[in-house]
């Protein structure tokens, strides 16, 4: 799955209560599990996205689009390798904000230096993403929706042949039951970091 420019903001997705409240025979469109206007954007190396945006999780992508430019990025959830909530304010917001890391983005990564509108290439295969909900107390809620779509979505090392002992303790399944005990960082669900770290809630594919 390739990442898409868009030029209009995204239409015809079905709000998530509504979602719920229908039979599956009805299900179309996809599904808006999260919604933000006005939210504050960075990404490192720098993107044609930055500033203010709205942010918007569905089933099928995560979509950030610029009203004022009249550009978004629709990004395929496989192409997310990590994200997290950073609880200690940094040098990027002063703010708790949501971190993601996104691969194989090359071909979208611009160098601010750029001369007569053509931007140079950056050799970066990753790129950082930093955003600021316009409403800090839907934070929660932006991590929540953005590991629920993202679980719905496998990482291409889950589509491996090779077969996996599932029962064995290196594979343990991370559920909501079991999320808030205890959790080897070697899942990669929750991990604390040791003395001058910052803490941090993270979620990636578990090997």
């Amino acid at each position: 799955m390739a990442f898409l420019r868009i030029h209009e903001r995204p239409t015809g997705l079905i709000d998530i209560i509504e979602h719920q409240s229908v039979t599956p025979s009805t299900f179309s469109s996809p599904v808006l599990h999260f919604f933000s206007k006005d939210a504050h954007f960075k990404a490192f190396p720098a993107i044609d996205l930055f500033g203010q945006v709205d942010i918007y999780i569905t089933s099928e992508n995560l979509i950030i689009f610029s009203e004022n430019r009249s550009l978004g990025l629709q990004i395929p959830y496989p192409k997310i390798i990590l994200h997290a909530i950073h609880q200690t304010p940094h040098n990027i917001f002063d703010a708790t904000c949501i971190y993601i890391q996104i691969e194989d983005i090359l071909e979208l990564i611009s160098n601010e230096n750029n001369v007569n509108g053509n931007p140079s290439k950056s050799y970066s295969n990753i790129v950082e993403l930093y955003i600021l909900p316009s409403d800090p107390l839907t934070l929660n809620d932006f991590f929540t929706a953005l590991s629920n779509c993202s679980s719905l979505h496998p990482c291409k090392d889950q589509n491996s042949d090779e077969k996996i002992d599932e029962s064995s303790p290196e594979h343990e399944w991370i559920t909501e039951a079991n999320s808030d005990s205890e959790t080897p960082a070697s899942t990669g669900q929750t991990r604390t970091r040791q003395e001058n770290e910052i803490n941090e809630a993270k979620w990636r594919c578990t090997d």
